[in-house]
């Protein structure tokens, strides 16, 4: 007998023999012969496990678009995006070295910033939503009135790692790839640089009492600085603060705290007024490009290299919800200031708009 050859039927002589069937109760109907695959068709009958059920149950979540709005006007992906204070209008920036400030209720634009001629990895508007600041990679950096759409300011440093407005006045702070910080007063172009410690500053941030500075290096290491005196205030090495370069940092409206992120998604708290990490807040298996802080509750959220934005319970690390939609990694987030919106961009291409109220 061949090892694949179904058994010999049991005696046709048994109990119940006369039972009609009702064809209705057949599910599938599976035809052996020499060549057949018991084990394949005995899956086949008895189903998935429950396990599996559950891993395709989660796989199908994240693939579910949640997004209200897809903007895809980008060619390339989407490196950077943000929302203005009014909370009306966005800007996104990419490969394709344009950004664009767009409506973020209809999608459609409002008007288109050129003039770089490399990728635009930064975007971001003034407190008070008049001003927007774009920057490309290679340094080059423009500021246009929203109110015109016109450019009233531009400045060139080396490679631009970072860029964000101070959160009363139109002061801009950037780090670059060879280390340095600068700040300028725009439009009047008042500037100040503070010096490079030898490695790139990868990201950075006003603290909320607005006279002092953070940065994240590629070293793994953060430093709190004054804006006025340069003096540096506090610091955490590569080996306390992270296992790898710090790629996000994120400033908490209580004016101490600092959440500093790296790329395999580890992050950790830190307290500028004592210099302590109070602990390890999250792990994103997956690697995260940016955090951000709900802007009035304690909740983190992380953009995913699996292109799920996430949010976490600040105070457990206990993970509260996905925002799902990207076909690829989410490069960049930002949250509305009330709290009701948010929004990412994506290697894929898009930035998606998503509702959190």
């Amino acid at each position: 007998m061949k090892m694949n050859t179904p058994p010999v039927s049991p005696d046709p002589v048994m109990e119940g023999e006369n039972e009609d069937i009702d064809i209705g109760d057949i599910e599938e109907v599976i035809e052996l012969d020499d060549n057949t695959d018991l084990n394949e068709a005995a899956d086949r009958l008895i189903g998935p496990s429950e396990d599996e059920q559950i891993g395709d149950s989660e796989e199908a979540e994240s693939n579910t678009d949640m997004a209200a709005l897809i903007f895809s006007k980008h060619k390339g992906s989407v490196f950077t995006c943000c929302i203005s204070p009014t909370g009306s209008i966005a800007a996104s920036g990419g490969e394709d070295d344009l950004a664009y400030v767009w409506d973020i209720i209809s999608g459609n634009i409002i008007f288109t910033c050129t003039g770089h001629k490399d990728s635009v990895t930064q975007v971001c508007f003034s407190h008070d939503g008049t001003l927007l600041a774009t920057g490309d990679y290679g340094g080059y950096i423009q500021v246009w009135k929203l109110a015109t759409s016109t450019k009233i300011w531009e400045f060139e440093i080396g490679d631009l790692g970072w860029m964000t407005w101070h959160h009363g006045s139109h002061v801009l702070l950037a780090g670059t790839e060879e280390g340095e910080i600068w700040m300028w007063l725009v439009p009047q172009g008042n500037t100040r640089t503070f010096p490079s410690f030898g490695t790139a500053s990868q990201c950075g941030t006003f603290m909320q009492d607005g006279k002092r500075g953070a940065s994240g290096y590629e070293d793994g290491s953060v430093r709190v600085f004054d804006l006025k005196s340069g003096q540096v205030l506090q610091q955490w090495g590569g080996e306390t603060t992270q296992a790898g370069s710090v790629v996000s940092l994120a400033t908490h409206k209580d004016n101490t705290l600092v959440i500093a992120g790296s790329i395999d998604g580890s992050a950790r708290l830190l307290n500028t007024n004592n210099g302590k990490v109070s602990r390890h807040v999250l792990a994103q298996g997956c690697g995260s490009s940016q955090l951000a802080w709900h802007p009035s509750e304690p909740i983190l959220f992380s953009a995913g290299l699996d292109g799920v934005s996430r949010s976490y319970d600040a105070r457990s690390g206990e993970p509260l919800a996905k925002y799902s939609g990207h076909s690829q990694s989410v490069l960049a987030l930002d949250i509305a200031r009330d709290g009701s919106v948010l929004l990412s961009s994506s290697d894929d291409g898009t930035v998606r708009v998503f509702k959190l109220t």
